[in-house]
């Protein structure tokens, strides 16, 4: 027996060590062959042996969304999910490069390649630009070089491609980008730019901008910039573009070669204004430092300023027309024009297709629908200054500010006449600390910027609404989500709302939120309750149900009015109850971005007051359980008792009257001694 136990132990002993070596030589198959797959990465641009100019790479993919760089700082092998990453002019990238969407273009072997004296004009960045296109790009990002910050600033900048957006007020031939965002002080007063919300824009191209200039804070650099929306250009308007991040759309691939020609930034934009494109300018804490350049005089080429494309002529031929006209006026050199003349045959040859002109001269709109002010981007303490007028206004009292502030999720405070805009004083030392994105919405822009001349905060917009009245602020949501501003969803309350924004980050941002001071209704037409005043909007809104019945009869199942009225007719218990809810405290998601202006338009276009229309329409947007309730804080028929009903705990109170409260003592010291005190926040 102690044999046989010999004998079975030694047979388990060489069976594990069998085992072991078998691993160990698996492990080394597959190191060397990934070390074999890596090699094959290389890109290579080859001689052409079918109709195309640009070689087929080994095992390539279709792609869409293409980062061209030659430099990378970063630790990490590249995986930019939902995008191809290509190198050129690198002479070592296999070590960061590895997976199938990172590629490099091979320059050592290139030079062997490409020995033709009619293919010695292809720099090797436009080598890259045609690899990308003929490999299917649609949107192209030239950086300078990538790192952490530059490549969340891509994503920012094409996670959403703009549809709309603030379009800047000018009728300046030249603007420079820190113009744009910054305000210009003239003797004691300051100047505003002013903007107008573009609903329908071509954003053909996107450039980064610093504000900051390269400036830094407590050794780090700010990210505060990058939740600030992006600003477009009119028409007749030229700026400078970054040399930092540029992306390019499909309709915009014929100006990548003039990046890096002389004027090239300037014939980009006349030309983008022949098929009524925009450029638009993102702010960013990641782009290059600008501060060297501010002063530098920037001129139109005069050639420019007086050309016109002839009419019939497609796009690419308006470029070679512009590119001779100022070759003539040596504005720019025959080195230039020879090789943009290349350029435009390898398009050709790889079957860019470009946009159509539709002959005719886009002309500027005149006219804003609505206005946005906008102040500097200081780099001054807004907790500082909040604390300063809030320990003016309450001197006893202890005031912490939180560390990190709320970023993804925009305050929008509503205002519903122009003569509380004196609250906003108060408002910004309340709310800045916390939420980095404030915007303000209400009438009559010219009186809200006699309020705002003598702010410190870093950055405001205002919405101007309400042309028709207060009782449609669902507006302010609606115009502010075409701002492109990186947030996951915007809360809207009024001036006279207090809330505790402690409370806010435990809140979803993926939900409807909806008090649950809501009521139900019978939606009979025959029961037009008298006791409220505005029930009268009742048929209003059942008007905007009957439309949606009336478009969903022609579109499948999966269309949105088909499932707005399953989720409505769910949720009203197959339409029999009508819904109503104050519209002091709303949050809305940004992902529901499109439906919720859909409906919103519904609700103009039938004249439906907020109170009514925002909760009919949350009950369509999202089913009951998916819908995110929170207390209730309206003090109707309560509104004295305010320092009964607060609670630290809950998300808001409303109403508090800034002006009429903080005038008297009992109002001070609720407002200070415990809404401000430091013990009673979380």
């Amino acid at each position: 027996m102690r044999l046989q136990r010999q004998h079975h132990t030694h047979r388990l002993t060489r069976a594990k060590k069998t085992l072991c070596v078998l691993f160990v030589l698996s492990q080394v198959f597959v190191m060397y062959m990934f070390w074999k797959w890596s090699k094959v990465k290389l890109v290579q641009y080859c001689q052409p042996q079918a109709q195309t100019r640009l070689g087929v790479v080994s095992q390539a993919q279709s792609r869409d969304r293409w980062i061209i760089t030659s430099f990378y700082t970063g630790s990490d092998v590249i995986d930019i999910p939902g995008w191809t990453v290509l190198f050129f002019g690198v002479t070592d990238a296999s070590v960061f490069c590895r997976f199938s969407d990172c590629v490099i273009l091979n320059s050592v072997e290139d030079e062997k390649l490409t020995q033709d004296e009619n293919d010695k004009w292809l720099p090797k960045k436009t080598r890259a630009y045609l690899h990308a296109i003929s490999h299917g790009a649609k949107v192209i990002c030239v950086a300078r070089h990538l790192d952490t910050g530059t490549i969340q600033l891509i994503r920012r900048m094409t996670d959403n491609m703009p549809e709309s957006g603030m379009m800047l007020m000018s009728n300046k031939t030249f603007i420079r980008p820190h113009e744009i965002f910054n305000n210009v002080k003239i003797a004691a007063t300051k100047y505003y730019n002013d903007f107008f919300i573009e609903k329908r824009l071509s954003a053909l191209i996107l450039s980064s901008f610093s504000p900051s200039q390269g400036e830094t804070t407590q050794g780090k650099q700010s990210r505060d910039h990058d939740l600030y929306p992006p600003v477009f250009l009119p028409i007749n308007t030229y700026t400078s573009l970054s040399t930092h991040v540029n992306v390019f759309r499909y309709d915009a691939f014929w100006a990548l070669f003039l990046r890096d020609t002389g004027n090239g930034d300037m014939i980009i934009q006349r030309l983008l204004w022949e098929i009524t494109g925009h450029i638009g300018i993102y702010p960013s804490s990641t782009s290059e430092r600008t501060g060297t350049t501010i002063n530098k005089p920037v001129n139109v080429p005069p050639a420019l300023l007086s050309w016109k494309c002839i009419p019939g002529l497609k796009i690419l031929e308006c470029l070679e027309n512009v590119m001779t006209t100022m070759a003539e006026e040596l504005q720019v050199t025959v080195q230039d024009l020879y090789l943009i003349n290349k350029w435009i045959s390898e398009l050709k040859s790889i079957k860019y297709r470009p946009p159509q002109r539709d002959g005719r001269a886009a002309q500027p709109l005149k006219k804003a629908a609505l206005g946005i002010a906008g102040t500097q981007l200081d780099r001054t303490s807004v907790n500082s200054q909040s604390r300063k007028q809030l320990q003016q206004l309450c001197p006893t009292s202890v005031i912490r500010f939180p560390k990190q502030v709320i970023d993804d999720i925009a305050l929008i405070i509503t205002f519903n006449v122009g003569k509380f805009y004196s609250n906003i004083n108060i408002l910004e030392a309340m709310y800045r600390p916390y939420f980095a994105t404030i915007i303000y919405c209400g009438p009559n822009l010219t009186k809200f910027k006699k309020h705002i001349r003598v702010l410190t905060t870093p950055y405001f917009i205002f919405i101007e609404a309400f042309k028709r009245g207060w009782y449609f602020m669902f507006e302010c949501t609606v115009e502010a989500m075409k701002l492109n501003i990186g947030v996951k969803g915007f809360l809207q309350i009024g001036d006279d709302t207090l809330i505790n924004p402690w409370n806010i980050n435990t809140q979803p941002r993926d939900k409807i939120w909806l008090h649950t001071g809501f009521n139900m209704a019978n939606a009979s037409l025959e029961e037009l309750v008298p006791r409220w005043g505005f029930w009268k909007y009742k048929p209003n809104m059942l008007a905007v149900i009957d439309e949606i019945k009336n478009m969903s009869e022609f579109k499948p199942k999966s269309s949105f009015e088909s499932r707005f009225l399953l989720n409505y007719r769910n949720n009203s218990q197959n339409f029999t109850y009508f819904f109503i809810q104050s519209a002091d405290f709303m949050y809305m998601p940004m992902a529901f971005k499109h439906n919720y202006t859909i409906m919103a338009n519904l609700l103009l276009k039938h004249t439906v007051m907020v109170e009514i229309g925002f909760v009919n329409v949350a009950f369509g947007l999202q089913m009951w359980e998916n819908i995110h309730f929170v207390k209730n804080g309206s003090l109707y028929g309560l509104r004295s008792k305010y320092r009964s009903f607060y609670s630290v705990h809950d998300l808001y109170l409303h109403p508090f009257k800034l002006q009429r409260h903080l005038a008297r003592q009992s109002g001070r010291h609720f407002f200070c001694e415990i809404y401000l005190n430091d013990t009673f926040r979380i």
